[in-house]
């Protein structure tokens, strides 16, 4: 018989089995959430520390995976297993009812989900917040998915939307989609933010972020 020590005793002697018990999993039957940022997984130095640490300590905090083997929580540390020669990793499987609300939560990670991650998401099929879900449709009815996908490889975000209303509230002759363009493939959001931080007037202010987006393609 197995002697348990004072110190695990100490841990157990009131526990219970969780129902979210952790499976091991092989790492080639898992799959990558299909919307999750590129850059959350792409070699960096948070990537780097975080497969360093699995070599040296192992695995840590289970991955969250949907009951079809998709990463709900965890495309980090799937990649950094992998890198680091992890043949099965340890998974929690959440259920159908909870998947919602872990998808909802993933700005919680360590690197928080942004404007441009946001949208990444919500045009591959993800699940967004309210506030979020509201901005994408705005934008894609002023801009069509085409210029959704403009967007996203500039590198460019929800955000661009208020940032662009703010413009137009101050007058601008152009139409918002043409601000939202002009800003996104010229990025000029930092020039532009100067003139609305300004000292100048109003009209002198949006004279001469109109003459901006005037001379941007």
């Amino acid at each position: 018989m197995k002697t348990i020590s004072k110190f695990t005793d100490r841990i157990i002697f009131d526990a219970e089995v969780s129902e979210k018990r952790i499976l091991l999993i092989p790492v080639e039957s898992l799959k990558h959430t299909p919307y999750n940022p590129p850059e959350r997984t792409k070699e960096s130095q948070q990537l780097t520390k975080l497969t360093t640490s699995i070599k040296k300590f192992g695995q840590g905090q289970p991955i969250i995976i949907s009951s079809d083997r998709v990463v709900v929580d965890g495309n980090r540390r799937l990649t950094a297993c992998v890198i680091a020669g992890i043949k099965k990793i340890e998974c929690i499987v959440a259920s159908d009812e909870l998947l919602e609300d872990w998808y909802k939560e993933l700005n919680t990670n360590t690197t928080p989900i942004k404007g441009r991650g946001w949208l990444y998401i919500a045009r591959n099929g993800g699940i967004v917040g309210e506030k979020e879900k509201a901005q994408y449709k705005e934008l894609l009815s002023l801009l069509g998915t085409h210029g959704i996908d403009l967007l996203i490889a500039s590198k460019i975000g929800l955000n661009v939307l208020p940032f662009s209303k703010t413009v137009s509230a101050l007058g601008s002759k152009f139409h918002l989609a043409d601000i939202i363009s002009k800003v996104a493939k010229n990025r000029l959001s930092n020039r532009i933010n100067a003139e609305i931080r300004s000292d100048k007037t109003r009209e002198e202010k949006i004279k001469a972020i109109d003459n901006i987006l005037g001379l941007a393609k």
